[in-house]
């Protein structure tokens, strides 16, 4: 047999996923320049971990520069202000297409009165109010699960501190992989699709992602994988690196290595598990990411798990106790 399409858009929400932030943007002007650049911080997604205080920067409408808008991941020690780092930028023209990122780590210039020195105030006022008072008497156990009852009878257990992305958030972005997708020339594999669920670990920024869809009709069936052949497992991968491929200059992060596809049983049903390594738009570790689609009652209920490689060993066991908690 011949799979048919294998959900190249869903492949590129997800991806696009995994770098947006863990909650909703809320972007605040922190200053300007005399030639009418503006430099905003997110005040929804500043974290703690450990001595560093990590958040977003963007500046926008740089009419002395070659680009237009650079957002940047920031940490400081908010203990030593001066002790403030730009990680990783990213650039875009005035019509929003990607220049390309810089990898360079740099010094933020604190000195008092600059824009910089505004994003660095803000984050460790945020940071100060993120930092628990006091210890409750019966804290959580970090490691506890909850279950959660989707669509079309899917239930799933997640780390109960984890950030469940809200359903404009999923559908945003899903938006976006359809404009990256048709931007870079590549056909909708057309069904209808439910992005039911999609969730980030924390801290942010986040190492681990869990995402949850439903298509409808499924492109083929348990029959179908049960009679898959060695050489069907093949064109999967061969229109994986297509697909990549075709969507990079688009801003899709870069396949590093397509894996062996395969498949095997899921909840008592057969899934046909797609794994892959590919890059961090703002980071220097890859992520391990592996789809798992298996086609039931004639929809194709897609889950994705995916890690960054750097921490594997803590979300490993987590994404496993996930997967195996999976009834449909």
């Amino acid at each position: 047999m011949k799979f048919k399409k294998l959900g190249v858009l869903f492949l590129l929400s997800t991806s696009l996923l995994s770098v947006a932030q863990a909650a909703g943007s809320n972007w605040v002007q922190a200053g300007a320049t005399p030639d009418g650049a503006r430099y905003l911080i997110d005040l929804n997604n500043v974290t703690v971990a450990g001595e560093k205080t990590w958040f977003w920067t963007k500046m926008a409408d740089a009419p002395t520069k070659d680009y237009d808008v650079v957002l940047a991941k920031n940490y400081v020690d908010c203990a030593h202000r001066d002790q403030a780092i730009i990680t990783s930028q990213r650039f875009y023209d005035k019509n929003g297409n990607d220049l390309g990122t810089s990898q360079k780590a740099r010094t933020i210039e604190v000195e008092n009165g600059s824009p910089m020195a505004s994003f660095v105030k803000g984050a460790c006022t945020i940071s100060e109010a993120l930092q628990p008072t006091a210890k409750p008497d019966n804290p959580v156990p970090a490691s506890e699960f909850r279950r959660l009852d989707l669509a079309y009878g899917i239930s799933i257990e997640i780390p109960s501190h984890w950030v469940v992305l809200d359903q404009a958030t999923r559908e945003n972005l899903g938006a976006a992989g359809t404009a990256i997708m048709t931007n870079a020339g590549i056909e909708d594999s057309g069904g209808k699709k439910d992005r039911l669920l999609s969730v980030n670990a924390t801290p942010y920024p986040t190492g681990s992602m869990v995402r949850v869809s439903v298509t409808t009709p499924a492109d083929y069936s348990q029959d179908d994988l049960a009679a898959a052949t060695s050489a069907d497992f093949k064109g999967v991968e061969e229109e994986m690196r297509r697909g990549y491929a075709q969507a990079e200059g688009s801003g899709m992060p870069k396949l590093l290595e397509m894996q062996r596809v395969h498949t095997e049983s899921f909840n008592g049903r057969l899934a046909l598990v797609v794994p892959y390594i590919r890059a961090d738009r703002f980071g220097p570790s890859p992520w391990q990411v592996t789809m798992y689609k298996i086609p039931v009652s004639g929809r194709l209920t897609e889950i994705t798990l995916s890690q960054r490689q750097s921490d594997a060993p803590m979300w490993r066991p987590i994404l496993e106790r996930v997967k195996r908690s999976v009834r449909f």
